[in-house]
């Protein structure tokens, strides 16, 4: 079993993967892969809620160690300045959450089917209005 220390994450490589994992959590609520140059799949970046109701990232190697102290030493002492300020960022971006990204998107997508209902319902009464008033029961109004 490998153990994961410093030396891991010290690379521009593995920073700029991770970033991107962290990007992509971000955006999708999923958890993300980090894969190494053979292609095998070896940290799990993950969006989690601590006892707090918080929501912080996980990270955990293909061993299922505990890695997130390491990545911040890492950031911290290794990366360059602007790798370190999105780690920060996205770490602030984040704890700005009111709640986890998944649950957002589940709640705008339930959102946009409920304005479609209400829009096709909408649209059934305004072609029934238009038919209703094509079948001649409702004479013009303006006269020529």
């Amino acid at each position: 079993m490998q153990l994961y220390n410093l030396t891991n994450f010290t690379s521009q490589t593995v920073a700029n993967n991770i970033l991107g994992a962290m990007q992509d959590a971000l955006k999708t609520g999923l958890a993300q892969y980090v894969t190494n140059r053979r292609g095998r799949q070896w940290l799990r970046v993950d969006i989690k809620r601590d006892d707090n109701n918080r929501l912080y990232f996980q990270f955990l190697t293909d061993t299922m160690q505990e890695v997130g102290h390491h990545l911040l030493k890492a950031a911290l002492f290794h990366w360059s300045r602007a790798d370190e300020r999105e780690f920060s960022g996205l770490h602030a971006a984040l704890y700005r959450l009111p709640q986890h990204p998944l649950d957002i998107r589940r709640g705008a997508h339930e959102e946009a089917e409920r304005i479609k209902r209400g829009a096709s319902k909408i649209r059934r009464m305004y072609l029934w209005w238009v038919n209703y008033c094509q079948s001649g029961r409702i004479e013009s109004t303006t006269s020529v």
